[in-house]
C-alpha cells in the first residue's frame, strides 16, 4: 500500500520511459513463458476471463473517467492477474496469459494518466510494455508505447513523445493499420505543438492513409478503442496546436461521433471543438458547446478533461468584452 502511495504521488520520467521501450526493442527475445511449478493451474478459461475484464474495466473509464474505478482495477491486478502469472501454464497459455495481463495494465496505466497519477500510470505502461515482450506480442507493446507517448505528451514532453512514437512504429513492418495511425496521429500533435508543420502534415497523411486501410473486423480486440471518431480528434488536435484552426474544423463532426459508451472522449472531443471555435472567432458557437459539455460531462472523474477545460476557460476569459461570453461566465458561477 505505501508503495502505491507513492507511485500515486510520483511523477512522469521521460528518461524511464525511453529506457523501457528501449528495452523491450534491443534486448534479446524473451524465452517461451511456460511454468511448471505454481500454486495453480492456469487454464484458457481464466485468459478469458482476464480478456472479459479489461473490456469490462475500459468501459468503466470510458463512461466514467479514470478516476472511478481505477483503485479496483489495481485490487484486480494483485488479487486475481498477479497469482495466475505466478502459476503453471504451457507455452500457448502463457503468452495469451502475458498479452492478457499486459492489456489490463495498460487499462490501468490510462486510468491512472486521466485521474492525474502519472508515475503510476507510467508504471502500469512499462509494466505492460514488459508483458507483452514476455508474450511476444510486439504490435500490443507498440501499442503501450504509443499510450507511454500520449502521456508524455500531456505533460508537455514532446521530444519524448516523439522518441517514444518512432520507436514504436519502427519496431515492425506488420503493424495492424490503425494501429499505425494511432501512434502517427499522437508524433503529428507532438510535431504541431514544436511547430515544425511539415512533419506534422506527413504524419498526419500517413494516419488518414493508414486509416483507409484499417480492417476493424480483423484487428485484435484490444484495438476496438480506436475508432474513427479517436483518429479525427487526434488529427483536430494537432492541426489546431498548428495554427491551422479551418483544417481542423472540418476534422470535427467524425471527432464528435464518438461512440455513445465513451462519454469522456466526446467530452474532450467538445472541449477540443469549442477551443477551435473560440480561436476562429465564433463565440457563440464556442459557449454553446462549452456549456453543453459542461453540463453532460460534470459526473466525470477525470482531471484530463479538467484541464482541458480550465485552459478553454481561460482561451474564454480573452473575450470577456463580448457579451455572449460575460453571458457563460455569470452562468457558470
Amino acid at each position: 500500500m505505501d508503495r502505491r502511495k507513492f507511485l500515486a504521488q510520483a511523477a512522469f520520467t521521460g528518461v524511464a520511459a525511453l529506457e523501457a521501450v528501449i528495452d523491450w526493442r534491443f534486448s534479446p527475445p524473451s524465452a517461451a513463458p511456460a511454468q511448471a511449478a505454481g500454486t495453480v493451474t492456469v487454464h484458457e478459461g481464466d485468459v478469458e476471463r482476464l480478456r472479459r475484464a479489461r473490456v469490462e474495466f475500459a468501459d468503466l473509464d470510458h463512461a466514467h473517467g479514470g478516476g472511478h474505478a481505477l483503485g479496483w482495477l489495481q485490487q484486480y491486478l494483485h488479487q486475481e492477474v498477479a497469482p495466475l502469472l505466478q502459476g503453471r501454464y504451457r507455452d500457448k497459455i502463457g503468452r495469451n496469459l502475458f498479452l492478457a495481463a499486459a492489456t489490463l495494465s495498460n487499462v490501468a496505466g490510462w486510468m491512472a494518466m486521466d485521474a492525474g497519477q502519472h508515475g503510476l500510470g507510467q508504471r502500469h505502461y512499462t509494466q505492460a510494455i514488459a508483458l507483452a515482450k514476455h508474450a511476444g506480442a510486439d504490435a500490443f507493446a507498440a501499442c503501450a508505447s504509443g499510450n507511454l507517448a500520449t502521456q508524455a505528451l500531456f505533460l508537455g514532453q514532446t521530444q519524448t513523445a516523439i522518441r517514444l512514437t518512432r520507436a514504436a512504429l519502427d519496431s515492425s513492418t506488420s503493424l495492424p493499420a490503425a494501429l499505425i495511425a494511432q501512434i502517427a496521429t499522437t508524433e503529428a500533435r507532438a510535431h504541431a505543438l514544436t511547430g515544425d508543420a511539415y512533419e506534422t502534415m506527413r504524419l498526419l497523411r500517413e494516419a488518414d492513409e493508414a486509416m483507409t486501410r484499417a480492417q476493424p473486423e480483423a484487428d485484435p480486440e484490444w484495438l476496438a478503442p480506436w475508432t474513427e471518431a479517436h483518429h479525427a480528434g487526434g488529427a483536430m488536435h494537432a492541426l489546431r496546436d498548428l495554427g491551422r484552426v479551418a483544417e481542423a474544423q472540418q476534422r470535427a463532426s467524425d471527432a464528435l461521433a464518438a461512440p455513445s459508451g465513451n462519454v469522456r472522449t466526446r467530452a474532450l472531443h467538445q472541449v477540443l471543438q469549442a477551443s477551435v471555435l473560440a480561436r476562429s472567432g465564433e463565440l457563440d458557437g464556442a459557449c454553446e458547446t462549452a456549456t453543453e459539455v459542461r453540463n453532460s460531462a460534470a459526473g466525470l472523474r477525470s482531471k484530463r478533461l479538467n484541464q482541458r477545460l480550465a485552459e478553454l476557460m481561460e482561451l474564454l476569459d480573452e473575450h470577456q468584452d463580448v457579451g455572449v461570453v460575460r453571458d457563460f461566465f455569470a452562468a457558470s458561477r
